[in-house]
């Protein structure tokens, strides 16, 4: 089911959205959706256009890898087309933006693949309405911006940007007790502290990334 106004999706009972998957097309959801859904985009237009090669317009890696981070954390997945040309290939921008987010997936991937929504999406300064085709008044995400998936036991909580030595965490204020945080892909435990305004969790420069860092949080009553 395309994203675009249908009057049909809109009377759906509840009880029946779980027969189809609603397409959000280059757009968001606000909070976490009780049936699983789907957005999609590109990082240029629908077809292969060489100005965007030529004028370095494409999306690029840290939006896409922030909008998968997002929308997961709200029950969703992402459809992500990448134009190719009429060979079949890729260009070198392309490819660029591609490897980057096969690296990041490669180092944190383990928050996003069989994950599930936590009890809140995530926290932090960006606002985020409903809606299709709403890209492009999207501000860009912000390190303060921090979204929430769970597998099992663990909690895990992604930066959408690189963090400033300390990652807070208010969401963490209360209900429960943190007993370990490290970096995903990294067993090394990192200094933290919980009191009423949140969880502080101390991430290394050396532990960071670009476009930000997958902290897997586990302790009593987290998830």
């Amino acid at each position: 089911y395309s994203g675009r106004p249908n009057p049909a999706w809109d009377s759906l009972p509840e009880n029946r959205r779980a027969a189809v998957v609603e397409d959000v097309e280059r757009g968001f959801r606000a909070d976490i959706v009780p049936h699983p859904w789907q957005t999609d985009t590109c990082i240029g237009d629908w077809h292969y256009n060489r100005e965007r090669f030529n004028q370095k317009s494409y999306m690029g890696a840290a939006a896409v890898i922030h909008r998968l981070c997002d929308v997961v954390a709200k029950n969703g997945c992402l459809l992500l087309s990448i134009p190719v040309r009429g060979d079949g290939s890729i260009d070198s921008e392309e490819r660029k933006i591609v490897e980057q987010i096969g690296s990041w997936t490669q180092r944190f991937g383990e928050a996003i693949y069989a994950s599930r929504p936590w009890k809140v999406s995530g926290e932090g300064p960006t606002r985020i309405a409903s809606g299709q085709f709403g890209e492009e008044k999207m501000k860009p995400f912000e390190a303060a911006d921090i979204r929430f998936t769970t597998k099992g036991s663990v909690l895990y909580a992604m930066t959408l940007g690189r963090p400033s030595g300390t990652v807070n965490i208010a969401s963490l204020a209360k209900g429960g007790s943190v007993k370990r945080v490290e970096v995903v892909g990294n067993s090394a435990p990192l200094g933290f502290s919980q009191d009423a305004s949140g969880l502080h969790v101390t991430v290394p420069p050396a532990a960071s990334h670009e476009f930000g860092v997958a902290l897997k949080i586990s302790g009593d009553g987290i998830t």
